[in-house]
């Protein structure tokens, strides 16, 4: 099961996804909790930014949906991962002015 929360972690459904995509984009095969959250987040309050939860896993996207045959599609279009940048510790102590040299 993969859990969708809103962008301020608000748990809004969960659902199973569909096989077989080669791109970023996770469709869900069913929603089993939180239709009418999806529904009230997307198009009552107009959001899309989306957190996909799965295990220890959260990724960022966009929330999406149309309708195949007769039922609602919903999708998520995953942000590409960024770099994480580390503090490098400083060398010298920053409290200590520096010596001019000779």
């Amino acid at each position: 099961m993969i859990t969708l929360l809103s962008d301020s972690g608000e748990k809004l459904a969960t659902g199973t996804l569909r096989a077989g995509r080669a791109d970023r984009t996770l469709e869900f095969d069913r929603i089993a909790r939180g239709k009418g959250h999806l529904l009230q987040y997307f198009f009552g309050r107009g959001k899309r930014a989306v957190i996909v939860e799965s295990g220890d896993f959260r990724l960022r996207g966009v929330l999406a949906t149309r309708w195949l045959e007769q039922e609602r599609l919903w999708q998520v279009a995953l942000e590409q991962p960024r770099p994480v940048r580390t503090v490098v510790a400083a060398t010298t102590d920053p409290r200590r002015r520096r010596q001019p040299r000779n």
